[in-house]
């Protein structure tokens, strides 16, 4: 009879730890879901997080001012930012030279860009969403004032990279979408 007790106290204890195994294996499996699920929300909250950066990075308001400015100064050199199709030429750049007040303004808008594209590179602000919100403009600026940053790199050969840099990538992809559109870009 001890052989059949202690066979019978083998088994339960073989059927409890099969029970104790089966509820541990679910456990897990639902720990492993919940730290799946902790992993995807972190990931969408720092998409989420480089998504509002991008259009909470500098002011609106700053960017427009300072856009404004650029635009009244480069005005009184006979520059049209808005609507000119060709980037500023040597002549309009000594004008603008001429008053430092107009030529800061015209500084102050690229500085703006180049704050931006920095905050892009380093990953503070979503590449994507930028260049959806931002691309075209950049591209355009950049290219229009080409010859202030080229005068502000006699000075400082470092100035203005992370804009040129940007605008230079976002201008191809630009180009690149354009062209599987089969459209010519004038940006």
């Amino acid at each position: 009879m001890d052989a059949t007790i202690a066979d019978w106290l083998e088994a339960i204890a073989s059927f409890v730890a099969a029970i104790v195994g089966l509820i541990l294996l679910r456990q897990l499996k639902l720990m492993q879901v919940q730290v799946e699920h902790a992993a995807t929300e972190l990931e969408s909250g720092v998409q989420w997080n480089k998504l509002n950066a991008a259009f909470t990075y500098f002011s609106t308001d700053l960017l427009l001012a300072s856009e404004r400015k650029a635009i009244a100064a480069l005005r009184h050199a006979g520059f049209d930012l808005l609507f000119s199709e060709t980037p500023l030429n040597q002549e309009q750049l000594a004008a603008l030279k001429q008053d430092s007040d107009h030529y800061l303004d015209v500084k102050d808008l690229l500085n703006v860009l180049e704050d931006y594209c920095t905050a892009v590179r380093v990953g503070a602000i979503d590449s994507d969403a930028a260049y959806e919100m931002m691309g075209g403009f950049v591209v355009r600026f950049e290219r229009l004032l080409r010859p202030v940053i080229a005068d502000r790199r006699s000075i400082d050969p470092k100035v203005f990279c992370e804009l040129e840099n940007l605008a230079d990538e976002w201008g191809r992809r630009f180009a690149e979408e354009q062209a599987g559109r089969g459209i010519t870009p004038k940006v």
